[in-house]
């Protein structure tokens, strides 16, 4: 098993690396599905050793259909991430037909490629309308990686799915499994689909006092996603049992 928290703050990566998770996706606004994080934060988590470390492009919330000036800005976060010490870039491109866009992803790949990183689609590809056909076009375009829950809202539900792609293509392409993976249910997943990469966020809903008294920033029941310890602690743990059976 290999295990990728996905975090938007020190404390979340800090945690990931003492509890030995292989890599951490650095993101902000988890809540929204995950934006790009602030240069600070790569800069910051740049300097942790002993474990891989991706950053997300995602320049806003919604869906993966951008306008020119979108793509241009993710360029340009793009060409200054390639020059910093990290190990992959998450990101996603569609088209209005919900196909890849080909020739943004081409570029997108080509460049980090020449920066020795790794290229990794991000879920966008559980938006697709044809996801086998889409998984051969990554394929084809030299992608290293894809985030996926099988096109279902939770990967738990798409088990057949990601049995089939990994399969068919987990020799040609390394498949990542996210979505409501946790403690629970990441054994079951790992049995049904023979997939070995998850990936968690291991987020709790958290408080701040000040996020609503004359004016109100909170997001309904809370205020901010904090980290969840014991959810990557038991993820950690579940990790070593596994390993210390082999």
């Amino acid at each position: 098993m290999k295990l990728e928290l996905c975090v938007e703050n020190i404390q979340g990566a800090v945690e990931a690396q003492k509890n030995k998770f292989d890599s951490i996706e650095i993101n902000s606004a988890l809540h929204l599905g995950g934006l790009t994080p602030s240069m600070g934060l790569i800069k910051e988590l740049s300097k942790l050793k002993d474990i891989e470390k991706n950053v997300m492009i995602r320049p806003r919330s919604g869906g993966f259909i951008y306008s020119e000036d979108e793509y241009k800005l993710m360029l340009s976060d793009l060409k200054e991430m390639n020059d910093l010490d990290i190990d992959g870039i998450v990101f996603g491109f569609l088209n209005e037909d919900l196909t890849i866009d080909m020739e943004r992803t081409k570029e997108f790949v080509d460049l980090i490629h020449e920066a020795g990183k790794k290229a990794i689609f991000h879920r966008a590809i559980d938006n697709c309308l044809d996801y086998e056909e889409t998984i051969k076009q990554l394929i084809d375009l030299h992608v290293d990686r894809i985030l996926t829950s099988g096109q279902k809202e939770k990967a738990i539900e798409a088990k057949d799915m990601l049995a089939r792609m990994q399969a068919l293509y987990g020799d040609k392409i390394e498949i990542v499994v996210g979505a409501g993976v946790g403690p629970d249910n990441i054994i079951d997943l790992l049995d049904s689909t023979e997939v070995v990469y998850y990936h968690a966020s291991a987020r709790v809903k958290s408080l701040d006092m000040s996020s609503a008294i004359n004016v109100d920033y909170s997001l309904g029941d809370f205020d901010y996603y904090g980290v969840d310890l014991e959810k990557i602690k038991a993820l950690a743990e579940l990790k070593k049992k596994l390993l210390e059976n082999l």
